[in-house]
């Protein structure tokens, strides 16, 4: 492999992951005063298919009180972990916060 091939690879590369780039969803709800907050990943892969974690259920989460902010999120060493199998798995953060007593 000749270091043009080398660099072509590498650029391609570095090309196809600044084209996917990360991604970030927020749902607020009512007021913006958080009590609890706390992040997890949620695991599911074949496309978007198959769950492999179950969903984020806030009402237990929260324990009873209201959730205030959800934030879905995909880092970049997430997304190197869903590129590198082809999909199969995809990991993402659910980060949230519960409105305090």
């Amino acid at each position: 492999m000749t270091k043009r091939h080398f660099f072509q690879g590498v650029s391609a590369l570095a090309l196809a992951a600044l084209v996917s780039g990360c991604s970030t969803i927020y749902f607020h709800r009512g007021s913006q005063n958080a009590g609890v907050t706390a992040t997890e990943w949620h695991h599911d892969g074949i496309a978007r298919l198959v769950e492999f974690s179950p969903p984020v259920d806030m009402a237990d989460r929260c324990v009873g009180n209201p959730w205030t902010t959800v934030k879905v999120e995909k880092s970049f060493v997430q997304l190197l972990a869903s590129s590198f199998s082809y999909s199969l798995y995809d990991p993402w953060d659910v980060s949230y916060a519960c409105k305090g007593d």
